[in-house]
């Protein structure tokens, strides 16, 4: 349950830098440039805790502590579904750009607000 509950939270940080831009890299973006995303990430990631490392909620919610060794894996969540996403944008950004047999460039579905 808690490798579960951890995984989705990890996977939702890398979702949540990933998901600033529709089409834009982080990296052109910033990771620390919007500051109350960071403070929501901190906060989950201390509820995350709670519900690890406070005898009254584990038996709430049948948690139990990581180990260091499972939260090295699941760290990994956040930045593979982030580089994953930033491969996605890599490809949208790279066909939009290619011409048409018009002579334009391919139309998007629907324009980045970003």
């Amino acid at each position: 349950t808690t490798m579960t509950l951890t995984g989705i939270v990890m996977a939702q940080v890398g979702n949540g830098f990933a998901m600033r831009t529709h089409r834009q890299s982080i990296l052109a973006v910033g990771f620390f440039s919007n500051r109350l995303r960071l403070w929501g990430i901190g906060a989950e990631l201390l509820g995350l805790a709670a519900l690890m490392y406070v005898p009254a909620l584990q038996k709430v919610f049948s948690t139990a502590p990581l180990t260091l060794h499972e939260w090295g894996v699941m760290a990994l969540f956040a930045p593979t579904l982030l580089i994953a996403d930033e491969i996605r944008k890599y490809f949208l950004r790279r066909s939009s750009r290619r011409p048409d047999n018009e002579g334009g460039t391919v139309s998007e579905l629907a324009p980045d607000p970003t």
